[in-house]
């Protein structure tokens, strides 16, 4: 009993000094989870910063007393550390160590890192197959996806900003910064909804309209195209319906050069339109070939065939084409692919091929289940 208490305090001052639950368990062989039930249950994080050091101080003078064979520099650390205590309690409020606890702050829009963990363990079971796909290829800098509609696009994306805002390991502040870009900004605050839903699932209520601040300093910001407003952002990407939006070319510079940082990523996924819109040489690859000599440009495969599982192309962006067979087959089960085939024309089922000549980004087999 008297081990575990020891155990249970060393654990505490390790937190106290900076040490993650992590490292502490790693440092001291014990499960992670046993370290964060002490956390919550002792109260750590309330512990006023005075008390912390007190505790300690007390922990180390106790540990020197019991000592038999004391040196001239145990008793000269007794005499420190018995003065440095007694000016601490002089200097400690009315009320303090009378057992009523400090009056505390909460903490706007704020997780704790029990909460952030079983967000995590949330988000990542519930995705399904292109979902997860998208997850593993989080890390990429530059993004592209042609999709179905009604498969959990937005949905999906606003979870995994969600998490990226919320982790402990970025250099740099900025990079937990996310920025959402859609058609109109009532599209963006579908965005800012998801995320408030998957935080009320740990206990968390976010507040806040076009921007959200986390309590870690990460900024959410929720915007409509308009290229004036979205020059002064700083964070990742997540643009939304991109071959929908009107002046696009324009616009994909300014949204672009919001995630020009060291670190930061963009993505843009939408379902396709036309050839005829800005985004479509932004797509094939055409709009970097322009700009290169002939013996410098690269040939781009965007067909169904080639871009299904996703693929890193000649500019550095991960391209892929997800239909809605593809999630069907691989255990979507939130559309009938029978009743919307039935409900449409071949040209209006066919989500995932451009109009007019755009060409085909999903072969004519894939459109019968």
């Amino acid at each position: 009993m008297i081990q575990d208490a020891f155990v249970r305090q060393r654990a505490k001052q390790l937190y106290w000094q900076g040490y993650p639950p992590a490292e502490i368990a790693r440092l001291m062989g014990i499960n992670q989870n046993t370290i964060y039930a002490w956390k919550k249950r002792d109260e750590w994080d309330e512990t006023p910063p005075v008390q912390r050091v007190s505790q300690s101080m007390d922990a180390r003078l106790i540990q020197l007393t019991d000592k038999k064979d004391k040196t001239g520099g145990d008793f000269k650390e007794i005499d420190l550390l018995t003065r440095q205590l007694k000016k601490l309690s002089d200097g400690q409020p009315a009320g303090a160590g009378t057992g009523k606890k400090p009056r505390k702050r909460k903490l706007k829009n704020h997780f704790t890192e029990e909460q952030i963990v079983a967000l995590r363990e949330k988000i990542l079971d519930s995705l399904s197959w292109h979902q997860r796909g998208w997850y593993e290829q989080r890390h990429h800098r530059n993004r592209m996806i042609l999709k179905s509609r009604q498969i959990g696009a937005t949905w999906y994306f606003a979870r995994e900003a969600l998490l990226d805002a919320l982790r402990d390991d970025v250099k740099y502040p900025y990079q937990r910064n996310q920025i959402f870009l859609s058609a109109s900004r009532r599209q963006a605050h579908q965005f800012r909804g998801f995320i408030q839903r998957m935080a009320e699932e740990v206990d968390v209520e976010l507040k806040g309209g076009d921007k959200i601040v986390l309590s870690n300093g990460a900024e959410l910001h929720f915007l409509g195209t308009s290229a004036a407003t979205a020059q002064s952002y700083t964070g990742n990407l997540k643009f939304d319906e991109f071959f929908w939006v009107s002046n696009f070319t324009n616009l994909r510079k300014v949204a672009g050069a919001m995630a020009t940082l060291k670190g930061l990523t963009r993505t843009y996924f939408s379902t396709p339109s036309g050839e005829t819109h800005e985004a479509y040489p932004f797509w094939t690859g055409d709009r970097w070939n322009e700009k290169r000599p002939k013996a410098q440009r690269k040939a781009f495969d965007v067909s169904w065939k080639t871009l299904n599982s996703g693929l890193l192309c000649p500019d550095k962006t991960w391209r892929q084409i997800v239909t809605l067979k593809d999630v069907i087959d691989h255990g979507w089960e939130y559309t009938d692919l029978e009743e919307i085939q039935d409900e449409n024309s071949e040209d209006e089922f066919a989500t995932c091929i451009c109009a007019s000549s755009f060409a085909m980004v999903s072969p004519p087999s894939t459109l019968t289940p």
